[in-house]
């Protein structure tokens, strides 16, 4: 069956080694950066506790 007849497309398809582990890669930083700012993120929301706590810096390179 070809990719194209599928049911369940996904919404990227990614297509070599390289796009993949990019994509990721990228999606990781997305997920860690969503973490750490999370209770500020959340912060905006009336019934949440304000002022949130920032995430700590992080070192000088």
């Amino acid at each position: 069956m070809s990719t194209v007849k599928r049911d369940n497309l996904p919404s990227h398809l990614l297509l070599g080694v390289t796009a993949v582990e990019m994509a990721l890669d990228y999606s990781k930083r997305q997920l860690a950066e969503a973490t750490a700012w999370e209770n500020v993120s959340r912060s905006a929301d009336y019934a949440e506790p304000y002022p949130a706590e920032y995430p700590a810096d992080a070192p000088a390179r």
